[in-house]
């Protein structure tokens, strides 16, 4: 099975956000090894285990553009990377470091019907606020500086999805993933899918650890190649690239569908 490769915003290392939540996971996004978790007081290791399995496995991260194999696979590896690198190195070159609204620890529902689940996101704001258009600008560069590199979705990953309104169906054949654009919400996937007593239960929990982080603005000053060797592998941040738009660098319009 093919490698697959993802553009994510992840927090620096040295943040609180990320040490916080790396210990919670049992495993940093730099590393595919993992550790004993932290586990919340009132948890069995076996069961916060099972609760974070799944966002354990993407590593701490955001997406901004949604996991996809290398559309030339006849490419060695090394060569695919110095593609994505430059790909990536120029959505940072077009955008400049943001603060986001101040974050919040959310419960979530899933988009295909498999429940709810907790997550790190910014406040809702006016869709007219800066900050969520400078947000929404940076996740559709992603999604279609990479478009050219990526490999179609198989008829078993879109039927994986589940049920899907006509727009987002649309979205995940044409783009590979389904929130995207007008359906992107930034977040940061804490848990699994959970039943809503137990949602509660967590939500409780994780409060007081994540309260130095909740309630500020998140900085968001790089974006993250991330890579799994396999679907059973754990992503790993690749490279990061520090967003910093060039001064003499002129605006190119982008191609796509109007969000």
């Amino acid at each position: 099975m093919p490698a697959r490769y993802a553009l994510y915003f992840t927090p620096a290392p040295t943040s609180l956000l990320y040490s916080r939540v790396s210990r919670l996971f049992g495993r940093t996004i730099l590393s595919a090894l993992p550790f004993a978790p932290e586990v919340p007081e009132g948890f069995s290791l076996e069961e916060w285990q099972a609760i974070v399995k799944e966002p354990v496995h993407y590593g701490l991260h955001a997406t901004l553009k949604a996991p996809f194999v290398f559309k030339e696979q006849d490419l060695p590896k090394e060569q695919q990377k110095a593609v994505l690198y430059e790909l990536c190195a120029q959505v940072a070159r077009r955008h400049t470091p943001f603060d986001t609204a101040p974050l919040t620890l959310a419960c979530l529902k899933s988009r295909n019907g498999t429940g709810s689940f907790l997550a790190l996101t910014p406040a809702q704001e006016k869709p007219s606020d800066l900050t969520r258009q400078k947000m929404r600008a940076l996740e559709k560069d992603c999604v279609l500086a990479l478009e050219p590199v990526r490999a179609p979705l198989t008829e078993a990953d879109i039927a994986a999805r589940g049920a899907l309104d006509e727009r987002e169906a649309h979205y995940l054949r044409t783009f590979g993933y389904h929130l995207v654009f007008d359906r992107f919400r930034f977040h940061m996937t804490l848990t699994g899918c959970l039943p809503e007593p137990e949602l509660v239960r967590v939500q409780e929990a994780l409060r007081p650890l994540l309260a130095p982080m909740t309630g500020k603005p998140l900085r968001i000053d790089s974006v993250s190649l991330c890579s799994q060797d396999d679907r059973k592998s754990p992503f790993v941040e690749v490279k990061r690239f520090a967003l910093h738009k060039h001064k003499t660098l002129q605006e190119q319009p982008l191609a796509g569908i109007a969000s």
